[in-house]
């Protein structure tokens, strides 16, 4: 470390006129307020570039006590033409009797600045500029200034056959101190070491040449670190944090075959990886895109589907046509019989009465009124039992049971159904504001059904609304998932929305519901 007990030069009195004495005598009655060499520089603009390494060369000991002792003054090389004409080495030496004198907490470093940006016009101004850059060209400049070389001989090199390395070295050394002798020599220069073998012949040539930088390359972290939720599509299956480690040039099919083995999942594929922002669905991640284009404050969720998740083809198809005019899907399995779609839950500050308001008719509603709880429960269905507004209020109940204590099923009574009943009379038993909400059964009755009978959702347990098809965006190409803001769009009632017929095939436009 610097020894803070410098000299600061001989007394300045020697030079002084008489009537400087008295403003003399004052300034040396000044005792140092600080800590000679504990000195800020003023930030001017954007030069922090040029303050930091201005620093590094304050806290190099033998530089520093070579400035302030004014031996640079008698070593100006005013005529070297590869010089500055001794101004940088005046400014930066003015600079450093400043910095060392212990007067000043901090200073602005403008006079250096200024003669810098005289001699290098790419300093000039106060914009942002490489440290290092500014650092080459100080030090060269300060070599130029201070070299004692006045004349530079020519000095050809000779063969350095059969020498030894060291014998080598040090001829070298001296034919570039034949041209080059300075402080900054003494203190920053060394030599590399170059060896050269002829393919030929195979003769070796070695040669040691001066050097005053070494670019070292910072260290690349190999592997990183990432934090999910894995989210199971079973409901009696928790979630589950897990943190996961990976090579920095792995994908995301890598991470979802991490996750696969952690929760020993047969497929991979199944899992679906996506960001999380303001508890949305963000971005939905591919399985080819690198795990770098995840950021470390990113919140990750990875959803289990029971289907592959698709790479980049819409999930949501329409079913085909057969000869008589009706829709069919092909096989369930398929996954363009699949719909993907996210459920945002959400408290409305409206009343829950039994009459069903105005507002109700117009189909749609303003999703801004409506304070959103929760993350997104992604969920799949088969395309023809999307069809039907119970299968999805089954579905929708039995995800969120597994954030719930009380169970949202109860054992229901098989009765005889009469061949002409329909889907609009079982759709109009669920009709959410039609008759009184029943109470939660708290049983063990309620948990698990006797005799294997059928378990139902209990009724008004939520409402379920749709967003409008141009209230959302697709994620980019892929359009695996709609990306949305819940709070934000029109939303539209499900029962009026198929009591109405607004769209009749389902499947085209289901996108992300709100309860």
């Amino acid at each position: 470390s610097l020894d803070r007990t410098i000299d600061f030069g001989p007394a300045r009195r020697e030079s002084k006129s008489e009537g400087d004495y008295a403003d003399e005598e004052d300034e040396i009655e000044q005792e140092p307020e600080y800590e000679p060499g504990l000195c800020g520089l003023v930030n001017m603009g954007n030069t922090c570039y040029m303050n930091s390494a201005l620093q590094c060369l304050s806290n190099t000991a033998q530089l520093t006590q070579y400035f302030i002792e004014e031996k640079y003054k008698n070593e100006l090389n005013r005529d070297n033409p590869l010089g500055m004409h001794g101004e940088l080495a005046e400014a930066y030496g003015g600079l450093i009797k400043d910095m060392w004198s212990g007067r000043n907490a901090s200073l602005a470093p403008r006079q250096f600045k200024y003669t810098i940006s005289r001699f290098n016009s790419t300093f000039i101004g106060y914009r942002q500029h490489d440290s290092q850059e500014l650092l080459s060209f100080l030090l060269d400049g300060l070599h130029e200034d201070l070299n004692r070389i006045v004349k530079k001989p020519y000095v050809e090199l000779p063969d350095f056959d059969d020498m030894a390395d060291g014998d080598i070295a040090m001829r070298c050394w001296e034919y570039h101190k034949a041209r080059n002798d300075s402080i900054i020599v003494d203190l920053f220069q060394g030599q590399f070491k170059s060896r050269l073998i002829c393919q030929e012949c195979q003769k070796i040539s070695i040669m040691f040449d001066p050097f005053m930088y070494l670019s070292l390359p910072l260290p690349v972290q190999k592997k990183t670190h990432i934090k999910v939720v894995y989210v199971p599509y079973d409901p009696s299956e928790r979630q589950r944090r897990l943190k996961l480690t990976f090579q920095s040039n792995s994908s995301i099919e890598q991470l979802q075959e991490q996750v696969a083995q952690r929760a020993n999942i047969d497929d991979p594929t199944t899992l679906l990886v996506a960001e999380i922002y303001q508890q949305s669905v963000y971005k939905v991640y591919l399985p080819y895109e690198p795990i770098s284009s995840i950021a470390p404050g990113d919140i990750i969720y990875v959803y289990q589907l029971p289907i592959s998740v698709p790479n980049g083809q819409p999930v949501r198809k329409k079913r085909a046509k057969r000869e008589d005019g009706s829709s069919s899907s092909d096989d369930g399995s398929d996954e363009g019989d699949w719909i993907v779609f996210p459920v945002y839950c959400a408290t409305s500050p409206g009343n829950n009465n039994n009459t069903r308001s105005s507002t109700y008719s117009s189909h749609r509603f303003s999703s801004s009124s409506y304070t959103q709880f929760g993350g997104p429960i992604v969920l799949a269905m088969r395309s023809d039992e999307a069809s039907s507004v119970s299968n999805i209020y089954r579905l929708i109940a039995k995800h969120i049971e597994r954030f719930t204590m009380l169970k949202l099923f109860e054992e229901v009574k098989e009765a005889p159904r009469q061949d002409n009943n329909t889907d609009e009379d079982e759709d109009e038993a669920m009709e959410l504001d039609s008759i009184p909400a029943q109470k939660s059964i708290h049983t063990s009755a309620a948990v698990t059904a006797a005799g294997g009978r059928r378990m139902e959702p209990l009724n008004n347990l939520f409402s379920m609304k749709l967003f409008w098809e141009s209230g959302y965006h697709f994620a980019g190409s892929s359009e695996i998932l709609p990306m949305i803001d819940p709070l934000k769009g029109a939303l539209v009632d499900l029962l009026d929305r198929q009591s109405t017929n607004i769209n009749t095939t389902t499947q085209q436009q289901m996108g992300p519901m709100m309860g």
